[in-house]
């Protein structure tokens, strides 16, 4: 900005035509009786909390309005700096510090809420839960360290792999881990856990005491809706337990297998998904 003498007769159209055009409307505004609330603006980079009152003549006759500018450039770049600090902070609550995926405190408060959701406004929901195939044996061969950059790598796959927003991916603990699919029913949910798998599978991790050959992880599945009653009823303790007993029945099926609560699926080492009977 110019020194104040130096403003002295220019118009504020010239100084800042988006200012110009607005002085306008709130002399008519004003001289309607109105209030002008207090705003903020953008000029040169800076930011600015622009003040406007009216100037009246004994008759009430509006003939001026008085426009003040107070410069908040540094409690803005304060405010943005403490926004971000909160954000960073609040990631640390609700992300696991290792992988990166969501964590189990994070896991029971957002599964309780999609619940709720879920009952108050209808629909479906799904629950994956993963297991990554022998990972001690991983950790006894390849060592901790080993461990922990294949959790990193799994679960870097495994988000990418979840192609909405809405699905969130967790570390439940240890090796395990929960993918909630909010809006997702049996066959969508079969159709993400492939995508888990397959993520997985792909990256090609070397495994000598896995039968496979590489890190796989099994998955079970448990999806509910609305719609049925006894569904409708259950609790998000009753929905990670059937998934988990699924998730029994996938590894006791050969591991790198899909199962559902209600049925098992076991893929060829690069096929699709099979359903067994």
């Amino acid at each position: 900005w110019q020194s104040l003498m130096s403003l002295i007769g220019i118009r504020l159209a010239d100084l800042h035509p988006e200012s110009g055009q607005k002085i306008i409307q709130d002399f008519k505004l004003l001289d309607a009786g109105g209030k002008v609330a207090d705003h903020e603006v953008v000029i040169g980079g800076r930011d600015y909390l622009i003040s406007v009152t009216s100037i009246a003549e004994e008759s009430g006759a509006i003939v001026a309005i008085c426009v003040i500018h107070l410069d908040i450039t540094e409690r803005k770049r304060l405010e943005h700096q403490a926004a971000e600090a909160n954000q960073r902070l609040e990631e640390m609550n609700t992300r696991d510090y290792l992988t990166g995926a969501y964590n189990r405190r994070y896991f029971d408060e957002f599964l309780t809420r999609e619940m709720l959701v879920l009952g108050r406004t209808g629909g479906c929901l799904s629950v994956a839960f993963i297991d990554v195939d022998f990972f001690k044996l991983f950790n006894d061969v390849y060592g901790h360290l080993a461990g922990d950059h294949c959790l990193a790598s799994l679960v870097k796959a495994m988000t990418g792999s979840l192609l909405r927003a809405t699905d969130s991916l967790f570390r439940y603990g240890g090796e395990e881990f929960v993918v909630v699919m909010p809006g997702t029913d049996e066959a969508g949910a079969m159709d993400i856990a492939e995508r888990l798998r397959m993520a997985v599978y792909d990256l090609d991790i070397p495994h000598s005491e896995s039968s496979w050959g590489r890190v796989t992880i099994s998955i079970g599945l448990r999806s509910i809706e609305a719609a049925c009653a006894h569904c409708a009823m259950s609790t998000s303790e009753e929905i990670v337990k059937a998934a988990d007993e699924a998730l029994y029945r996938a590894k006791a099926n050969g591991r790198n297998a899909i199962a559902f609560s209600s049925q098992v699926c076991a893929p060829e080492q690069d096929s699709p998904v099979d359903k067994l009977p």
